[in-house]
């Protein structure tokens, strides 16, 4: 079997909650691990650490979870031996002449956990060098200062542990550790690497989507649920919670009656409305947007202080000082990008106004809300929403459907 080690990372920080932090990671990581026949791994949790062996032929899938579980800092391939000089010397040796390249520049390092080996850290690297080094063919350059590899010794009370590369992981802290918010879902780029964000951070998400057809088409639903698929591969236990939200008479009152530049400015007062009530009603008390400020005209500090007017709710924006190209490097890494760049318009995008204002009045927005009756519409809104957990193998086509939310309910049902 092969032998991969996993690293906390800053929860070994959180001092008397370290313990139960750790739980939580390792619970995450054992349910994603079902997937696979107990006798192709087995693991081994020890304090700061967590060892798995495996089969080589999981270690792609194996990888590929590890890099979706929060917590988790980083990884290391690992080649496990004794704590004696000449097991240690061709064992490295071995891993130099098979698995680094030779153009490589090279330095040893050494991490004595157990503190009663008999050499101190940097006094056993530099007696075990030149020992290692007289069995390479072809020979490796040495350099102590800026090596292109590092080959660690790791020494523990049961042996040795030697690797030469630290991957990094998601990092973080465990899911669901720091509560829970609502996390306003678009089928763009940036929502779901705001989902990304938060959940590294802890929190567990409720999507909310505001579905508008017939003015929006029901391939953007379809967007959205390919969206929350790929985001439940996060969780700890494989599925996310999506909230869809009949916003067609809002948003069609909101078209017919406020001035232009102000639509977009009321369109997100009333989105703002109906996760706050939602919110309430379930008991959750956060909202998250992926807003970047400034990048279009309902993200200026003005926009976002007459929107936010209508909740006291704690706003998180995670993307709040990111450009576009920092945005679409994590969608590309999460594989949401090519899903959110389908030519199909969510509520948020469809009749954008020629000249949308940049910095709204918060009398201005009132007085356009005062035009129509909103509040009976926001309760039907809240009450109708459609709740459905969605899975990383979920799979559903609504582009046949009729156009009512009635038809896409029974649809999401099945």
């Amino acid at each position: 079997m092969k032998k991969v080690m996993l690293r906390y990372g800053e929860l070994i920080l959180k001092k008397e909650n370290a313990k139960y932090f750790k739980n939580r990671v390792v619970s995450h990581i054992l349910y994603k691990l079902r997937e696979f026949d107990k006798n192709s791994y087995k693991v081994n949790l020890q304090f700061d650490l967590i060892f798995i062996d495996y089969l080589e032929e999981i270690e792609e899938k194996l990888i590929s979870i590890f890099k979706k579980i929060p917590g988790l800092d980083s990884y290391s391939k690992v080649y496990f031996c004794s704590k004696e000089i000449i097991d240690i010397v061709n064992t490295a040796a071995n891993i130099l002449n098979t698995k680094i390249d030779p153009s490589k520049t090279i330095k040893f390092e050494t991490k004595r956990i157990d503190k009663t080996f008999n050499y101190k850290s940097n006094d056993f690297s530099m007696i075990i060098a030149p020992k290692i080094l007289s069995l390479l063919e072809p020979k490796f350059k040495v350099d102590v200062h800026n090596p292109d590899v590092t080959i660690t010794f790791l020494i523990k009370q049961e042996g040795t542990y030697i690797y030469s590369e630290k991957i990094n992981l998601m990092g973080g802290l465990p899911y669901m550790m720091s509560g829970e918010t609502i996390l306003l879902l678009s089928g763009g780029i940036d929502s779901p690497v705001a989902a990304y964000y938060l959940i590294k951070r802890g929190l567990s998400l409720r999507l909310l989507h505001f579905e508008s057809t017939p003015l929006t088409s029901l391939e953007s639903i379809n967007k959205v649920l390919d969206i929350a698929s790929k985001l439940s591969s996060y969780t700890n236990d494989g599925e996310i919670e999506l909230n869809i939200v009949p916003f067609y008479e809002i948003h069609k009152k909101i078209l017919d009656t406020v001035e232009d530049s102000y639509i977009i400015t009321i369109l997100r007062r009333m989105m703002f409305r109906i996760a706050d009530r939602f919110g309430s009603k379930i008991k959750v008390f956060s909202i998250s947007t992926g807003e970047s400020l400034g990048q279009v005209a309902s993200q200026t500090l003005e926009s976002m202080q007459t929107i936010e007017e209508t909740t006291n709710k704690i706003i998180f924006r995670p993307l709040l000082t990111f450009d576009k190209n920092e945005v679409i490097k994590i969608a590309r890494l999460i594989e949401t990008f090519d899903i959110s760049i389908r030519p199909f318009s969510d509520c948020c995008s469809i009749y954008v106004p020629k000249h949308p204002i940049i910095k709204p009045n918060v009398n201005r927005a009132r007085y356009n809300e005062s035009l129509f009756e909103f509040e009976d519409l926001i309760n039907k809104a809240v009450e109708g929403i459609f709740t459905i957990k969605i899975t990383e193998n979920f799979t559903s086509d609504l582009s046949n459907l009729g156009i009512s939310f009635s038809d896409i309910k029974e649809e999401l049902k099945k």
